[in-house]
Order: structure tokens, then C-alpha cells, then sequence
């Protein structure tokens, strides 16, 4: 045990508790640990020397050798560093100081026996002690009767290990025998085809059994055969036979060919065959497992690897999807549902889950999806590497936690389209800009890309990613000159319209008026079943049948985009009338909302029958309609930076009724109606300076004039120098 554990009397081990000066052995070639007493000190050589022969294979793993009993004996002298070695002449010397005489019997064990007969020998560490407690085995010999030790007529110590040595020698390892009617065994010998088996009891071997069963060896001599690695295996005194009936594929030989396909399979699926060519195989490297299992074996292999595809395939979906793959427990979730529908039509997938280890554990999902995403990143670098330029596309969230996500756009070379694809997503420990550049370089040193190709940046107009001294941005250009940062013409939209909104008042005070009343509504059910339970008289037919297919309900807003909160607009215009009354009969019940929403809510009660208020949510829907559209053109992958800077400056245009005039016009008095158009005039004024002043973006500029340049050369115009180093010092 001291062996297997590496817990024993090593100095390498008691120099670690501070119990041995240093952990050198005292050959002084290394440290005296396991592997250094078992297989390399040279103090211990000739106690290996009779270890190696008890074993046959040296070197070995030290659990081979508590395998059987004479291999412990013979580890137990090596443990002991007195080698006990087995006597195959049962020849033992008269202990010294010992007078009483000790018969034994061939193979059995004598114990409580002092005997300085040891390999090493009393001198060897001139220690003169003597070892006691140990076991000498003589399990070699066919006979079991009595000797006396005395009747030996050998009377030295060096006669009798000398005797043993030479009998070990000259034993035959392939040929060991288990008993007077084994057979040894020689090369396998499968017949050919023309090959005639004599016949037994009317009955012979059949020759299709040497197909299906690629383990059989026959022995022509007796008309048996044999599991040639059982066979090979049980000759090295590894394996032992532990199930009744199996002994004759080993030593005697196989002969009732009447049961021959039935004891063949028995025995192939038998602990003792698997172990057997386990061993082989790990004895002998050079010769691969595959050529000793059988075709039985190849076909519940092939049939695994087909359902374990499946099991691929049905992750790979659901990770596509956004589902879940696992649920509360084990034997639930949309994998195991889905595994099971597919069952119906492949019975081996049922028979699959079935099983102990079907291999769909959550550590085994989780090593395929990442296994997935390896094989998705190692397709995106690819096509990265094959494009001439890219740019790279980063924005943070905080969802918790603060998460940056990365993208990469590039061009792909056969179908000269351009590519947007996700990347990944970090989990930065800080919010700076050195920190988030750390993680765009660690990003593209592990998919093996760099900075030599780069030439394109976007991302949003924070300090931390656009600072033109400190950001991200900066920091890029300074490893990379010929990158051209743009602050995303998305984000830039939706902070023009945002500090538009915060800035016109009547405009914040509409949106804030959505927002509660909405709210209000939707977030219980109680109010929602009231408002879903108005009916107005616009919405009966002829029969007075409710039409709810004509009803759109009301939404909650965006919390973050604003140019998709046209719709949220829109609704409550279709609802308004709809959305008083509701409040109207929330307002009525004391129990419906709580007294400081009830407050507010009154108050807007009293704004919603306001004409202003309903002229604020009109000038809304004017406003956020166009911008709306604007962003779902920007969006598009193959948008150029020539069409965003158009598309914007058309937003910007107002209508030829709204526009400005040089010819002053003479006062007027402020009624509403002119104070209306006031306050509707300031909120397109505050917009489109918002959006001159988001789109006028060097960067942009810069972009937009390569892209002229290159169009025009496209059309053969001319190309003035002067314009290439106007661009050029941009």
C-alpha cells in the first residue's frame, strides 16, 4: 500500500513533514520516492532483478502488481527491500539461530518465519537484521506433497537463490501453464476458408464464427478453440477467471459446438474479456484495441456515435434558438423532451436515455456548447483572415453586471458582401478605457488576429470608448494610424432625439404622461381587465358585437431606444379614448391603486381632457415616425456612409411650409393656436440641430469623401490631386 499511495518511508515524503534532512536517496543519483525505489535506485538492483521476473513486463503500473498473489510476494520483498522470491524447487535454507525444523506444502504460504535468506542478503546494508512477517511462496510446482525443509540437502543461502534464479531464467513466459490440461499458447491461428473442422458428438466448428467473433483462436491438435487474449492475458498471471463456466475459452479449450454461438457471446460481454484486452493493450501499445473487438462491438459503437449526433444536433438547435437546454431536474428540460419526441421515430435514442451514463450531463452540455463556440470562433477568424480590412464594433451594458460586447465587420472576398458577426462577450472588471482595450486585444490575440487590418472603429460617444486623449478609440489609433473612428450613427440618433425630448417641455410632459398612465394600466391585472372591458360604441358592428380584432391595446415603453417608442405613441392615440375612461374608473375605486399614484393619476386625469395634451402626442408621432425609419435604414449591414450622412440630412430638411424666411413678417398676437405652433416649431428646431450636430462627425466626414472618390473613379471621373491630399490630411 505504501507503493500505490506514495505514503511511506521515502525520504522525499519525510522531507516534506521536516523529518529527513534532505530527500536525496543515499545512492545520491535523485530523490528517493516510489518510482526512484521501484524502477531506478541502483541500491535495489538485484531485489528488481527478481521483482522483474515475477512480473514479465518491466516496467509496469504499480497497481499490476497486487494483481495476484506471488506478484505480491514478490513486492512484498521489494517493499521490504528483502526480496522474498518464490522457490520453484522448494528449496529453503535452515534459518540461522533457528533450530526447529518447517515442513510446508508446494504452494502455500509459510508465515512467522525469521529467515535472513534474502536478496539482498543480512550484509548488503550491514544492518545484520532479519526480516520477519514475510510470506515465501512456491506456487510453481504441479505437486502438493510434503518436503522437509531439512531433506533439501542445500545448506547455503547462495546455493538456494541461485537455484531459484535459474529455474526463473529458463521458464518460458508465453507458455506458463495452469494446469497439467491447458494448452500453450503460440500465434493465434484462425483456418481459411477451405479449412475442414473434424467432427465431434456430429457436430464441428463453424468457420462463420471466426467472422463474427474475431477473438477465437483454434488448436488443431485437440479440435478446440480458445479467447486468444483471455488466454495470452491469464499466461502473465494478470487475470484470474471469476465467472463459472468461462474456464475453458482459457486452459482447456471450447468444444460444445452445439452452444457455440450463445457461450461465445456470454463470454465476450464477460468483465474478465474486457480486462483481458485492456491489459493487452497497455502492454503493447504498438497494437490498437479496434483489432480485438468485435464486430458486435464496432456496431454498438457505430449506433452510439449516430444517437450521440443527435444529441449534438439537438443542442446545437435549442443554442440557436435562445432555449433552455436543461430544466429543474435531470431527467427534464427541453433537451430530454426533445430527445424523447425524437425517440419515435429512432428507437435507439430511447434505448439511449435509458442508460446509467448517457452522457447528457450538465458538465457534458456545457463542454459541448463551448466545444460549439470554439468551432463558430475558428470559422469567424477564417473569414476574417481571408478579408483584406476589418473594423471592430464594441458596446457596454450593465445587466448586473457590466458586460462588453464586441463585433466584427468585414468583407467577404467571394460574394463581396459585407459581414456583421458577433464575437463575443466579456466580463471586464472595470468600466475604464484601459481595461476595455485590454479586452479587444486579449479578443483578438486569441483568435490570432491583430491590429495590422484594421480600419474601421464604432462605438457609442462615451468618454471611455470615444476620448480622442484617453478612450478606447485613441488607444487603438495609436497602435493602429490608419483606423478611422465613428461614433455609431444609431446611438447618434437616439441621443439627439433623447436630448431633444428633455429639452422641448411640452414634449417631456406628453412622454411622461405615456409612461405613467401606461404603466398604471398594465402592471395589474385588476386594471388591465378593466381597460380590456371598455367598450366604446365606435367598436360595435351592426349586431353589437364586440370587434376586438379593431382594438390595438396599449404597450409599455422602451426603456432604451427611442426611436422605437413611436409605437407606444401611436397605440395610446388609437386608445385615448379608451385609456380616460379607464382611469376614470380606477380613479373610482379607492382599492384599485395606492394614494400617492392615485394623486398623480388624478392629475393626468385632468391633463388627458387638455386639447394641448393630445396636440403634444400628435407632434410625437410627427417626429418619431421619420426618425424610426431612419433607424431601420442605418441598421442595414450594407449601408454606406455617403447614405447615413443623406438619410440625415433629409430628416434635418423641414418641410418647405415649415422653413425659415428672410422676409419679416409682421407681429401677431400670441393666441393658443400661435403659442401651439410655437412650441411645435421649437421642437423641430431642437431636433434638427441635435442631429446636425450628432452627424457632423470628422470620421464620418472622412469616410464619406473615400467613398465619393472611390465612386467617382468608379464612373472614370476625374480624381484632382489636390482632393486625394485634402482627404489625406483629414
Amino acid at each position: 500500500m505504501q507503493f500505490l499511495s506514495g505514503h511511506g518511508n521515502f525520504r522525499a515524503k519525510l522531507a516534506g513533514f521536516n523529518l529527513q534532512p534532505s530527500p536525496i536517496c543515499a545512492c545520491g543519483t535523485g530523490e528517493e520516492d516510489v518510482e526512484h525505489v521501484l524502477f531506478s535506485c541502483p541500491l535495489h538492483n538485484e531485489h528488481r532483478a527478481h521483482l522483474e521476473l515475477a512480473v514479465h513486463l518491466w516496467p509496469c503500473e504499480p497497481e499490476i502488481i497486487v494483481t495476484s498473489r506471488r506478484l505480491y510476494a514478490a513486492m512484498d520483498g521489494q517493499d521490504t527491500l528483502r526480496a522474498r522470491v518464490p522457490n520453484p524447487a522448494c528449496v529453503l535454507n535452515e534459518c540461522q539461530g533457528v533450530s526447529r525444523q518447517k515442513r510446508f506444502t508446494c504452494g502455500a504460504v509459510l508465515r512467522r518465519h525469521s529467515c535472513v535468506g534474502d536478496a539482498g542478503g543480512a550484509d548488503a546494508d550491514n544492518r545484520g537484521s532479519r526480516t520477519t512477517g514475510g510470506a515465501v511462496v512456491a506456487e510453481s510446482l504441479d505437486c502438493d506433497k510434503e518436503i522437509n525443509v531439512e531433506d533439501l540437502g542445500i545448506n547455503k543461502q547462495s546455493q538456494a537463490l541461485e537455484i531459484i534464479h535459474i529455474y526463473s531464467t529458463t521458464l518460458p513466459i508465453t507458455e506458463t501453464k495452469t494446469s497439467k490440461d491447458n494448452i500453450y499458447l503460440t500465434e493465434q491461428f484462425i483456418p481459411k476458408n477451405d479449412f475442414l473442422f473434424p467432427k465431434t458428438n456430429g457436430r464441428s466448428c463453424q468457420l462463420k464464427w471466426f467472422n463474427s467473433f474475431s477473438w477465437l483462436h483454434y488448436v488443431k491438435e485437440k479440435n478446440v478453440v480458445l479467447c486468444y487474449p483471455c488466454a495470452l492475458a491469464s499466461q502473465t498471471k494478470i487475470t484470474k477467471i471469476k465467472i463459472h463456466g468461462q474456464e475453458s475459452f482459457i486452459g482447456t479449450g471450447f468444444q460444445n459446438w452445439k452452444k457455440g454461438t450463445e457461450r461465445f457471446s456470454i463470454h465476450e460481454k464477460s468483465e474478465n474479456h474486457r480486462a483481458s484486452i485492456e491489459y493487452l493493450n497497455f502492454r503493447n501499445n504498438s497494437r490498437p484495441v479496434i483489432s480485438l473487438i468485435t464486430e458486435q462491438s464496432l456496431n454498438e459503437q457505430k449506433e452510439a456515435r449516430t444517437v450521440f449526433k443527435i444529441v449534438i444536433s439537438s443542442i446545437r438547435y435549442l443554442a440557436r434558438s435562445g432555449q433552455a437546454i436543461r430544466g429543474g431536474t435531470w431527467d427534464s428540460g427541453n433537451l430530454i423532451y426533445l430527445l424523447q419526441e425524437r425517440s419515435l421515430e429512432n428507437l435507439s435514442i430511447k434505448i439511449w436515455l435509458e442508460k446509467r451514463n448517457n452522457w447528457l450531463s450538465g458538465d457534458i452540455q456545457n463542454e459541448l456548447l463551448e466545444t460549439m463556440a470554439h468551432f463558430v470562433l475558428q470559422k469567424i477568424k477564417n473569414s476574417v483572415l481571408k478579408s483584406p480590412f476589418m473594423a471592430i464594433m464594441a458596446d457596454g451594458t450593465t445587466d448586473g453586471q457590466e458586460q462588453f460586447s464586441i463585433c466584427f465587420r468585414f468583407l467577404n472576398t467571394i460574394s463581396l458582401n459585407i459581414n456583421e458577426i458577433f464575437v463575443g462577450m466579456y466580463n471586464p472588471s472595470s468600466g475604464n478605457a484601459e481595461t476595455l482595450f485590454s479586452c479587444i486585444t486579449d479578443l483578438l490575440t486569441r483568435m490570432c488576429l491583430s491590429f495590422e487590418n484594421v480600419r474601421g472603429l464604432c462605438f457609442d460617444g462615451a468618454a471611455t470608448m470615444s476620448g480622442h486623449r484617453s478612450g478606447v478609440q485613441k488607444r487603438i489609433s495609436d497602435v493602429q494610424p490608419k483606423s478611422i473612428f465613428i461614433h455609431c450613427s444609431n446611438h447618434s440618433l437616439d441621443l439627439a432625439l433623447s436630448d431633444t425630448i428633455k429639452t422641448v417641455d411640452f414634449a417631456n410632459d406628453a412622454l411622461n404622461l405615456i409612461r405613467f398612465v401606461s404603466n398604471t394600466i398594465l402592471d395589474s391585472s385588476k386594471r388591465k381587465n378593466i381597460f380590456s372591458g371598455i367598450v366604446l360604441s365606435t367598436n360595435l358592428d351592426e349586431e353589437n358585437d364586440y370587434k376586438t380584432e379593431n382594438i390595438p391595446g396599449i404597450i409599455l415603453f422602451c426603456p432604451t431606444r427611442w426611436t422605437v417608442r413611436v409605437k407606444a405613441v401611436n397605440r395610446f392615440i388609437e386608445n385615448y379614448e379608451r385609456v380616460l375612461l379607464t382611469v376614470q374608473e380606477i380613479l373610482k375605486d379607492s382599492n384599485s391603486i395606492s394614494k400617492d399614484r392615485r394623486a398623480v393619476l388624478r392629475v393626468y386625469e385632468t391633463k388627458l381632457w387638455k386639447f394641448e395634451t393630445f396636440f403634444a402626442l400628435e407632434s410625437l408621432s410627427l417626429i418619431l415616425g421619420p426618425c424610426e425609419q431612419l433607424a431601420k435604414a442605418l441598421q442595414n449591414i450594407s449601408y454606406t456612409a455617403i447614405g447615413a450622412k443623406h438619410s440625415s440630412e433629409l430628416v434635418c430638411k423641414p418641410p418647405a411650409n415649415l422653413e425659415y424666411s428672410t422676409t419679416r413678417t409682421p407681429s401677431a398676437n400670441i393666441d393658443k393656436k400661435v403659442a401651439l405652433r410655437k412650441e411645435f416649431f421649437a421642437l423641430i428646431d431642437c431636433l434638427l440641430n441635435e442631429l446636425n450636430e450628432r452627424f457632423t462627425q470628422s470620421g464620418l466626414d472622412k469616410v464619406v469623401s473615400m467613398e465619393t472618390i472611390l465612386m467617382r473613379s468608379i464612373n472614370t471621373d476625374k480624381i484632382e490631386i489636390s482632393e486625394i491630399k485634402k482627404l489625406i490630411l483629414m
